[in-house]
């Protein structure tokens, strides 16, 4: 979705997330579903009433990588009722022991990615 939106608007998916940084959009868009879209450094974050995601571009463009406050961030008022955690102390201890399982990837930079996709371009 957040990918496709950015296509609509003629904004090309970048090839890193140096090329994206040094891209120059407005402070913040609108597109004519009423999303917003606002760039930021390596990123973007993407607004609507029912859907709100902030990603960040990878190394090599990946759009599939996170980090345990982007995670905590998505789930926001849901992390009980849709995602099963109590608290975000629970989805901070998850994201560790995944980490330890070596079931996610350090990027060597902020993302963290699934084990078994990492290095893969999957879309947002």
């Amino acid at each position: 979705m957040a990918i496709d939106s950015l296509a609509s608007m003629g904004v090309p998916k970048p090839t890193s997330n140096n090329e994206w940084a040094l891209y120059r959009l407005p402070d913040e868009l609108v597109i004519p579903t009423g999303t917003r879209i606002q760039k930021h450094g390596y990123g973007c974050r993407f607004k609507n009433e029912q859907v709100y995601v902030d990603f960040d571009f990878g190394e090599l463009g990946e759009i599939n990588g996170f980090d345990c406050w982007r995670l905590n961030d998505f789930c926001r008022d849901n992390l009980k009722t849709k995602y099963g955690f109590d608290s975000q102390k629970d989805l901070e201890r998850a994201f560790e022991d995944a980490c330890l399982a070596n079931e996610l990837v350090y990027s060597g930079y902020i993302l963290w990615y699934d084990h078994t996709n990492y290095g893969q371009n999957s879309e947002a």
